[in-house]
């Protein structure tokens, strides 16, 4: 089968998986899988009051962050002080 990205995706808010038949209506997600086994949320900012997405996603069990690479529907682990800090450990 078609494969959407190089994780699994979840839109909505009862984690629908996302397909290649509902990405076009679930795109960009709302969760993503992370390397845990948990989901990763979408991460928003607050201007003015009104929410505006980013383009990374986080997970707070085990506090890593994805970043979408720009046109495509991959994701990237980002490498922060507090995954390091863990791993070391």
């Amino acid at each position: 089968m078609y494969e959407v990205s190089n994780r699994k995706c979840f839109g909505g808010p009862y984690k629908v998986p996302i397909t290649q038949f509902n990405r076009q209506t679930w795109w960009p997600p709302k969760w993503i899988e992370c390397d845990c086994g948990e989901h990763a949320e979408h991460i928003f900012y607050r201007k003015k009051g009104n929410p505006y997405p980013t383009k990374r996603w986080h997970c707070d069990t085990c506090h890593r962050e994805y970043q979408i690479i720009e046109y495509t529907t991959n994701f990237i682990l980002l490498e922060n002080d507090s995954v390091k800090q863990a791993n070391k450990n």
